[in-house]
């Protein structure tokens, strides 16, 4: 699989497709790099994080291409998110690149927390009025870029975050990914996160797929019912599922 994805890098270090796929690419790169520290996976990595620096908006934001007027708090997400693995795996990862990402993420959500705007356009970095999935990718973006769990506007948004549970009747994969993540870091003895946690793994233990064989896809999630999931399909609601089951062992709590 590294392999192939090492053989599909394009010239400047990003993948076939920009869009989400940049992040999401330079995160698994980077993370098998972490884990195996060979230097061909260094290379590869580190010209995906180029990808990322020499691709960021002037506002600190990314898009669905590089160097766009256009910001995406959705797309911006995954490359904070790759470039946090890359961080992690010693890569080097310019401070000015993470400081810029860190000034978009604060002008794109209200400085008492909550929702953080969708996109903007033209430079003027729009604050709030985005889905709640917004929020959660805020919430996990200020603390991954420096911000203090007791900073005003990550306790704002944790607040909102965590009053909105995981369904099984009801599933967002992607927002229940970033709220793990997020309300994860607000301490595992939080009120956040012991309110999240219990919902949050009766969602995923109670809808995954357990009858019938592994052909008959036991083991994974159904994409159906959650608004995202086809989409991305059975493999990319089964890896959602499995990144959340990981959240207990994957990132350390950022002690401050």
């Amino acid at each position: 699989a590294v392999d192939y994805l090492i053989s599909k890098q394009k010239a400047g270090g990003g993948p076939p497709q920009y869009r989400y796929t940049g992040g999401i690419y330079l995160m698994a790169l980077a993370e098998a790099y972490g884990m195996s520290e060979t230097p061909a996976l260094k290379t590869a990595a580190q010209k995906a994080v180029d990808c990322a620096v020499n691709g960021q908006n002037a506002t600190g934001a990314w898009d669905y291409k590089p160097n766009s007027e256009r910001d995406d708090t959705s797309v911006t997400g995954w490359w904070i998110m790759g470039l946090k693995s890359a961080k992690v795996a010693y890569l080097d990862v310019p401070d000015k690149t993470m400081k810029k990402a860190l000034d978009y993420i604060q002008k794109a959500t209200p400085d008492s927390g909550g929702n953080a705007s969708y996109s903007s356009k033209g430079g003027a970095v729009k604050k709030g009025g985005g889905s709640n999935r917004m929020g959660a990718v805020a919430l996990t973006c200020l603390q991954f870029l420096g911000k203090d769990r007791n900073d005003k506007q990550v306790k704002g948004t944790a607040e909102h975050c965590h009053n909105r549970l995981p369904s099984g009747q009801n599933p967002d994969f992607y927002e229940t990914y970033y709220q793990a993540l997020g309300l994860f870091q607000m301490g595992v003895r939080s009120p956040y996160w012991k309110k999240f946690n219990e919902p949050m793994k009766t969602s995923l233990l109670t809808t995954q797929v357990k009858e019938g064989t592994f052909d008959q896809n036991k083991g994974s999630w159904n994409p159906e019912g959650d608004k995202y999931g086809p989409s991305w399909g059975r493999v990319g609601q089964t890896a959602l599922g499995a990144l959340m089951l990981e959240v207990y062992y994957r990132y350390k709590e950022v002690k401050h």
